[in-house]
């Protein structure tokens, strides 16, 4: 009995985590990015894509999503970019039930980098990341 009430304890928390990671997918479109200089920005596209039964709202500046570069360093991920934004408040980038959004984001340097959006449905409010990617020199 005790077995059953922890498998059904499980199934309800994976049911009721809207924003968990199978549901809420950042997904970037390529996995390396080559340039020359690495000290000129590189685009990087990604879509978000909305596998809950609500609508999700993403942190914007204006009408894009705030998508915030990290690249790994020898501690872990660091912040390392993202827009700057000169406006007080902006509403949030709404995606609905099933949608997906696609937009860009630019990375400066050489490494291996991910994508952090702030993510929120109801009062559920988190952070969610892309799978890692890398830049370099092309061919590198």
């Amino acid at each position: 009995m005790r077995r059953l009430a922890c498998a059904a304890a499980l199934l309800l928390a994976a049911c009721s985590d809207p924003l968990g990671s199978s549901h809420l997918q950042i997904h970037v479109a390529g996995s390396y990015y080559g340039t020359i200089d690495d000290t000129k920005p590189v685009t990087v596209r990604y879509t978000v894509t909305n596998g809950t039964d609500a609508t999700i709202a993403l942190e914007s500046c204006g009408s894009r999503v705030n998508a915030r570069p990290e690249r790994k360093e020898n501690t872990g991920w660091t912040p390392r970019g993202g827009l700057t934004c000169l406006a007080a408040v902006t509403p949030p980038v709404e995606v609905a039930p099933g949608a997906t959004l696609t937009d860009s984001t630019e990375i400066v340097g050489w490494g291996t980098w991910r994508l952090r959006i702030h993510v929120s449905a109801g009062s559920d409010m988190r952070d969610r990341v892309s799978q890692p990617f890398e830049s370099g020199y092309p061919g590198g």
